[in-house]
């Protein structure tokens, strides 16, 4: 039965069923699906989502599925950075189901992988695999990442301390140490003990560079199972790398010279032709070149590869503007609202973009 504390909370237990919800709030589901390895289970909190719904699968559950691994599935029904007050009773919650474990793995992907290190020592994990996690996204702690600053400062924070909530698990944090993420793992090893694992070039997610690669899967099922090697990761991700075109994105971010960067997309683009980061990188490096109709023909491309990003259009719409087709940047500015209805930050950008483009010159 669930303590009292936990029932206030508003935390409904429905019972014990195999492969079924355990737990269920307004905010929060907890599903338990069981494998055939009876001796370790991985806790998995859902990622960001541009429409979040806690009636959805969980994170990385088909791959765990067919690896025949237990599972406790965690999602939500908004991007809140799992700040929800059932979560501080997740021992009493989960406990009749972990006991029957005697391994236990946290693992989860940005937002997801952020909870996963937050409540390892609530699910009574041995293991945290945490993908890019973010240290936190209240702006009074991380003010040096404006990425989630329009969820952030929304939040009532309940569950944000590291400190507040111990964990002895062995934490792996995979991050792109060039990217903002290389910040916020340097403020969470300050914290907790953990393993920093650089992922060179993987940008944010490393999940989706990983698996891009083919290395996502080796490299969780070895970190679940105990047997990861780092040096044998390292040297595989060196020799993997060249097969993303992040890779090259990467390498021409480094670059300096605005030339070399284009001789870097070009030689991705030989490899990848089309390739959604190529195109969208170099139409953003042509677009501060003023280079406007090659960086229209890349914009393009890239939203002919993905036509519902958002961020695409609006820079696409802000060349248009600068180009003085007032009507089309208003159109696009549109459109990125409508694709992306639920981005807080996009919609006002694209907003402040469109009533722009809709004003007369001078007004």
């Amino acid at each position: 039965m669930l303590s009292r504390s936990a029932t206030a909370t508003g935390l409904v237990a429905t019972g014990l069923t195999m492969g079924r919800i355990l737990f269920e709030s307004h905010q929060l589901r907890m599903r338990y699906v069981p494998g055939r390895d009876f001796g370790t289970m991985v806790i998995t909190f859902m990622h960001w989502s541009e429409q979040p719904r806690k009636d959805r699968a969980g994170f990385a559950e088909a791959f765990l599925s067919a690896e025949g691994l237990a599972a406790i599935h965690i999602t939500c029904a908004e991007n809140a950075w799992y700040q929800h007050p059932e979560m501080r009773h997740l021992d009493v919650v989960l406990e009749p189901v972990l006991r029957l474990y005697d391994r236990r793995v946290s693992y989860g992907s940005s937002m997801g992988a952020y909870a996963a290190l937050m409540f390892a020592g609530l699910t009574r994990s041995d293991v945290v695999i945490a993908l890019s996690p973010q240290y936190s996204i209240d702006p009074e702690k991380s003010a040096f990442d404006k990425t989630w600053l329009h969820i952030g400062r929304k939040l009532s924070y309940c569950c944000d301390d590291l400190a507040e909530f111990p964990s002895r698990a062995e934490a792996f944090v995979l991050f792109d140490p060039r990217h903002v993420d290389g910040i916020h793992g340097e403020a969470i090893a300050r914290e907790r003990s953990v393993r920093l694992i650089p992922v060179d070039g993987a940008s944010h997610p490393a999940s989706e560079f990983l698996h891009g690669i083919g290395m996502l899967k080796p490299t969780v099922l070895s970190l679940i199972r105990g047997s990861f090697d780092e040096a044998a990761f390292r040297f595989e991700l060196r020799r993997a790398s060249r097969r993303s075109p992040r890779h090259y994105c990467a390498l021409a971010a480094r670059a300096r010279d605005p030339q070399r960067k284009l001789r870097l997309f070009e030689a991705g683009e030989r490899l990848f032709p089309g390739d959604f980061f190529i195109c969208l990188h170099r139409a953003r490096t042509l677009h501060a070149l003023r280079r406007h109709a090659e960086a229209e023909i890349d914009y393009r491309r890239a939203l002919a590869a993905q036509p519902r990003h958002g961020w695409t259009m609006i820079w696409l719409a802000e060349l248009c503007l600068e180009l003085e087709r007032r009507d089309e940047a208003c159109r696009l500015a549109q459109e990125a609202m409508a694709a992306m209805p639920q981005h807080e930050q996009l919609q006002a950008v694209a907003a402040a973009l469109a009533d722009k483009a809709a004003a007369r010159p001078g007004a």
